[in-house]
């Protein structure tokens, strides 16, 4: 397999690995839980549902070399959550999104823009051509709050047909370079 992304990625207060089929007991604590899943596209996951996402995450790793990662806690080693990059969609096979997602007790405290600062860099380095895109429902608050402090731009989504409730964002390459070379 090649990977396009490091197989570890760490940052200030986590570390991120590619998930491996035995995160399922991790994964299915933050898939099951209905403050996290009800703001997310896929919705709350019984076991059998979180099995799917995750064979779905190896795959990814397997046919792409990108994918999702578990994130955990320095030191503790507690699961924190996920982030890193799925495909939008099985018919556009080249719109590549980031995706994050924290058990409660991680919310508020900066951990999913750190994270997603990390993801970002990595994939502007070794995977993406140009833009990235982000999703979010629309009442999302926090999550949008994050997008915004990471420099993502809310895209139209009447012109992009996306089902009510959901916002589109997006990061181009200059952007984040700007963006970072303002933060030093």
């Amino acid at each position: 397999m090649i990977l396009l992304l490091p197989e570890l990625i760490e940052t200030e207060r986590c570390w991120l690995r590619p998930f491996e089929l035995a995160d399922l007991d991790d994964l299915h604590v933050l898939y099951s839980d209905p403050k996290v899943m009800t703001t997310r596209k896929i919705g709350v996951q019984d076991k059998a549902g979180t099995a799917e996402q995750l064979k779905a995450f190896v795959d990814l790793w397997q046919k792409r070399g990108f994918g999702l990662y578990a994130v955990f806690e320095r030191g503790s080693n507690i699961f924190v959550g996920e982030c890193g990059f799925r495909l939008y969609a099985p018919d556009q096979p080249d719109l590549v999104e980031i995706s994050y997602g924290l058990r409660p007790k991680f919310w508020g405290g900066g951990i999913a823009t750190e994270i997603a600062t990390a993801m970002i860099d990595a994939g502007f380095k070794r995977l993406l051509d140009d833009t990235l895109i982000a999703h979010a429902q629309s009442q999302n608050a926090a999550s949008l709050r994050v997008l915004n402090k990471l420099g993502f731009e809310r895209l139209d989504v009447g012109a992009l047909r996306l089902p009510p409730g959901l916002t589109r964002c997006a990061l181009n390459r200059d952007r984040w370079q700007h963006i970072k070379g303002s933060k030093k």
